[in-house]
């Protein structure tokens, strides 16, 4: 697992970015808990690799998970 901010992509390779956040309606003041997932590819588009199962068939090349405990 990565822990930088940055981090590169080769052709051919995914890496995943992993984060959770708290927020805080302004209306009401309710909180709400979120885990957000972003997968990033390098790939061609019109390549035999750039298939429907992609990031199934395959592990992430880096994987950042910023995760913070939020109770």
């Amino acid at each position: 697992m990565a822990t930088l901010a940055e981090f590169d992509v080769r052709p051919g390779e995914w890496a995943r970015v992993v984060f959770n956040a708290r927020y805080a309606d302004f209306d009401n003041g309710q909180w709400s808990y979120a885990r957000h997932t972003i997968n990033v590819a390098a790939v061609d588009p019109f390549a035999a690799e750039a298939g429907e199962d992609f990031f199934l068939s395959r592990d992430p090349a880096t994987e950042v998970l910023n995760l913070a405990r939020l109770w």
